[in-house]
């Protein structure tokens, strides 16, 4: 199958681009990583994916809608973080 069908047909069930979808999964799996350990924001970031912790920061703030349903992280530890 080529890259291009794969992408048509997530993109028809799930009915999201694989790549926001990959997005998603990895910021919601480094904001359970932030509120369940007590691991560095560098290695949760290289944990799930980012190349760099400035990367995994980016992607983490320009989602806003992503932020506002993350309410089981520690609202100080984010503040700390410098991650809100």
């Amino acid at each position: 199958m080529s890259r291009s069908v794969l992408a048509e047909r997530f993109r028809h069930y799930l009915n999201e681009p694989l790549m926001a979808n990959l997005q998603r999964w990895r910021l919601q799996l480094g904001a359970q990583m932030l509120a369940s350990t007590s691991y560095s924001v560098a290695r949760i970031a290289s944990e799930v994916g980012y190349e760099s912790e400035a990367a995994f920061n980016r992607a983490f703030s320009a989602s806003s809608k992503f932020l506002s349903r993350v309410s089981a992280v520690n609202q100080d530890r984010l503040m700390r973080l410098g991650l809100q």
